[in-house]
């Protein structure tokens, strides 16, 4: 049974935009403006389709061509593979390669050049706010493909074992990058502070760890839950209790997580005085004030033009 584009969605954005609602009103220091996010949730839905195709058919199809010589084709049962071994490792490099790491760095990205200048990103919750938009939006265009692609019965199964995974995708990513975020001004701070002679030595290093966790953490995740929501054999009634019981799991825990980061949210100054205090001591508040982000902010740009405009 094929779905209306209509039901489809509805289905599709409904639980999706409701998330981004419930996230929205979790910032309770500064709203981050509508536009901001809106462009993350709209970018991230549009540059999916690309994205996956670039994954399902270019990089998984060179996986597939490795492993020409591990499996052939049986009229009867269709691809067979002639040891289970190769088989496993050719599915976890489509898992890691083909799915998760150009999904995942494809929406670091879009974080990154959306967010990393702009003079919004003033607290420690918003990498989260921006990040579960950017999730959001790819969730919404996946569960469209899925929904022309399958049947109702089994669209409706994916969607409801994708939706939990994709928000923590995206939590676990904010988290990460609103560290290194704040880590990188602390480090460049700093080194001002010395050319200044306020202080002697360099202690802070640029958060490089960090970084990497930001891709590294979420993409791990991803590719686990690929490999074993590919892999599943949904006709066992076991396996299939236990995955969308762990799904279920996933859900509280995500939004549990939101709730909490809401609650420990701190200005990105503090989050400065912090870092730079746990390696020099206690400094005048005069130390702390942001450094200017080198180039223009595109959300200044847009409110001149706006401004000329009228």
């Amino acid at each position: 049974m094929r779905i209306p584009p209509l039901t489809i969605a509805l289905i599709s954005l409904i639980p999706s935009i409701g998330i981004c609602i419930f996230v929205y009103f979790k910032d309770k220091k500064e709203k981050e403006p509508l536009w901001l996010l809106g462009s993350l949730f709209a970018v991230s839905a549009a540059l999916y389709v690309p994205v996956y195709y670039l994954g399902n058919k270019l990089i998984n199809g060179f996986i597939g061509v490795l492993f020409k010589g591990s499996r052939y084709f049986d009229a009867r049962h269709g691809v067979v593979w002639r040891d289970a071994v190769s088989e496993n490792v050719h599915n976890i490099l489509c898992a890691v390669i083909g799915v998760a790491l150009i999904e995942e760095l494809t929406r670091w990205l879009i974080l990154y050049f959306f967010t990393n200048r702009s003079r919004h990103f003033n607290c420690t919750f918003d990498g989260v706010v921006y990040s579960i938009m950017v999730s959001m939006g790819a969730l919404v265009a996946r569960n469209v493909r899925f929904a022309f692609e399958t049947t109702w019965d089994q669209f409706l199964l994916r969607f409801a074992h994708s939706f939990p995974w994709y928000l923590l995708f995206g939590i676990v990513m904010g988290v990460f990058y609103s560290y290194w975020h704040a880590s990188r001004r602390a480090n460049r701070r700093e080194n001002e502070l010395i050319s200044e002679g306020k202080l002697k030595s360099d202690k802070l290093k640029y958060p490089v760890g960090k970084l990497i966790l930001s891709i590294a953490v979420p993409l791990v995740l991803h590719a686990a839950y690929t490999f074993v929501a590919e892999q599943l054999d949904f006709k066992s009634r076991t396996l299939n209790i236990v995955f969308y019981a762990v799904a279920a799991v996933m859900m509280i825990v995500s939004v549990l997580l939101v709730i909490l980061l809401s609650k420990r949210d701190s200005t990105e100054r503090e989050a400065i005085e912090r870092i730079i205090e746990k390696e020099h001591g206690d400094l005048p508040d005069e130390y702390y004030e942001e450094p200017e982000e080198d180039g223009e902010d595109p959300s200044e740009n847009a409110e001149e033009e706006e401004k000329s405009d009228e």
